[in-house]
């Protein structure tokens, strides 16, 4: 949709009706049916920042400097995950569970009201559709301007809305650096909403924490997430690097993956280490450290594929992060289910140990990004490519050209 209408107006109105959907769980929640559609509605309205803010920040900054807006929007959501069971521990110990859902309607709130008087529209193919009608406006219907976005843009609004909605789907299908990249972060992910399965059996049942300290637990990969998003400077000083090396100027996609080879190692060093810690004969601060392990690496992968995809997918960047958003919502929702019956039946070191080798086996993907990622890149239709680019010399001696033929002798 924000490809369609632009950023702001998607927005607007999914963050009014996530806002609004909140008061079920603040007013007590007439019914357990009316709760979970109420809480069913606010996940899809939810979902429209995970997929339109990557997009924005694309629209806001250059290549060179969206490096530090790129790893602040990636932490979010692993520090909200993070933060909410210490947070709700608390509040549903000391007031009441319905508290939670006022907590989350204030906060939404305040960012729908911010959000409606300091954010513009930035989608470059709006802003220009809204430029061609004022022009066209000003001269009186003489002229008729059309954005140059809009002469392959489908007349009819059906078939608008299905390219747009199906985008998505389709670049699961047909884009392999999407479908690799998705795929990487849904495991990730839902690793990480494994574990808030698997942290009340291995804390509260094993180490007899209060529900309140098994939230606690999770600061070790709130601290490990911190740390991983702390690494993007080095990350873009690596990027700054590689655009002064380079003769256009511009760095290739593949100088973002630094973060992500670096944390794609941390992940099954985390998990491993996890795995073979949980037991309750070992010390409960050891599995916490092994878990700041994991949260430096899923920081530093998202952060990097995310930027990733920034460079290599600019004008449909919205599609290409709504694709890996579908799969790792499915992992996030799914995987937590299965947890309790895996850590029953293998034992703590056996279900752990499984999400260890899911992300070992993930581990190469940033590094064939690395090596074939132009190649693959080459091949696809809407993927960046360094041939769209000119040199600094050649776009100097195309304005001298031009300014001689403009220049008339006497």
């Amino acid at each position: 949709m924000g490809e369609m209408y632009g950023r702001r107006l998607v927005f607007f109105i999914t963050l009014a009706s996530y806002t609004v959907f909140q008061l079920e769980g603040c007013l007590g929640g007439s019914n357990v049916y009316a709760l979970l559609s109420c809480r069913l509605l606010t996940g899809i309205f939810g979902s429209s920042p995970l997929t339109n803010a990557p997009s924005q920040i694309a629209d806001i900054w250059n290549a060179r400097e969206r490096g530090l807006a790129s790893a602040i929007y990636s932490g979010m959501p692993f520090l909200g995950p993070i933060i909410g069971p210490v947070v709700g521990g608390y509040v549903v110990m000391k007031l009441d569970w319905h508290f939670n859902f006022w907590l989350m309607f204030i906060f939404s709130a305040l960012s729908l009201l911010s959000g409606a008087i300091l954010t513009p529209e930035t989608y470059a193919p709006v802003l220009l559709r809204r430029r061609a009608v004022k022009l066209a406006q000003e001269s009186n219907g003489i002229v008729h301007y059309v954005s140059t976005h809009d002469l392959t843009r489908p007349k009819s609004i059906s078939r608008l809305m299905f390219t747009n909605f199906s985008r998505p789907f389709v670049f699961l299908v047909t884009e392999p650096i999407v479908l690799c990249v998705a795929l990487y972060i849904s495991i990730v992910y839902g690793t990480l909403y494994a574990l808030f399965a698997a942290f009340p059996i291995v804390f509260q049942q094993h180490h007899h924490f209060t529900s309140a300290q098994g939230g606690l637990a999770f600061i070790g990969i709130g601290v490990g997430i911190i740390i991983g998003l702390g690494s993007t400077s080095i990350q873009n000083r690596i990027y700054w690097r590689a655009m002064e090396k380079s003769e256009t100027g511009h760095a290739a996609p593949e100088a973002r993956l630094h973060q992500a080879m670096v944390g794609g190692v941390l992940i099954p060093i985390g998990l491993f280490g996890f795995a073979f810690t949980a037991s309750p004969s070992v010390h409960w601060i050891v599995p916490i450290i092994m878990s700041a392990f994991f949260g430096t690496g899923i920081a530093q992968i998202l952060q990097s594929l995310t930027s990733y995809l920034m460079d290599t997918y600019e004008l449909y960047l919205a599609s290409a992060v709504a694709s890996t958003i579908v799969l790792r919502s499915v992992c996030a929702a799914f995987l937590p289910q299965v947890v309790p019956t895996m850590f029953e039946r293998l034992g703590d070191e056996a279900a752990m140990s499984v999400f260890a080798v899911l992300g070992l086996v993930c581990t190469p993907i940033p590094f064939l990004f690395w090596r074939y990622g132009r190649w693959i890149r080459s091949k696809s239709s809407v993927a960046f490519k360094e041939s769209s680019l000119d040199s600094p010399s050649q776009i100097t001696t195309r304005c001298e050209t031009m300014s001689e033929k403009d220049v008339e002798h006497p």
